[in-house]
């Protein structure tokens, strides 16, 4: 569903989404010259500083089902972040960005199916435009590769 209020959960979301953008642009620059281990254990040990005092401000207590997802996710996570580290050190961050971007997709696609949740015109342009919008600097480059492959 669309906020309709700003709260501590959009300004969260929105501090969320700053912090991964900055923490893309760190593992590019040192993916070059650290081991992908040091740069997860560093990362994840950032995160840590945030999501522990989140996590006691909302006061749950702990359930084992809840701490079995939270593990998988995490699991997952360092796996995608060690792949990551891997493409950023063969291609450009430009390069990188319209498959990042796909996440999108995969996240309203998910968000449909798993939980429920409505894929809106408004979710599906936003998506597109986002999409759109990193793939749009490459545009020359594509087509010159698509005549080519025609030719």
């Amino acid at each position: 569903s669309q906020p309709t209020e700003f709260n501590l959960y959009i300004g969260l979301a929105f501090f969320g989404a700053i912090t991964s953008a900055l923490n893309s642009l760190i593992l590019k620059a040192y993916s070059t010259h650290e081991h992908p281990f040091s740069m997860l254990f560093w990362s994840n040990a950032f995160a840590m500083i945030f999501l522990i005092p989140a996590t006691l401000y909302e006061g749950a207590e702990f359930s084992l089902p809840v701490a079995q997802v939270g593990l998988t996710l995490g699991l997952f996570y360092i796996a995608m972040t060690y792949l990551i580290i891997h493409a950023y050190r063969r291609a450009d961050a430009s390069q990188m960005a319209p498959v990042e971007y796909t996440g999108l997709i995969f996240a309203a696609l998910l968000g449909w199916w798993i939980l429920d949740e409505e894929l809106s015109l408004v979710i599906l342009i936003g998506i597109g435009l986002v999409i759109f919008s990193s793939i749009l600097p490459s545009y020359s480059e594509l087509k010159a590769k698509w005549k080519s492959r025609r030719s």
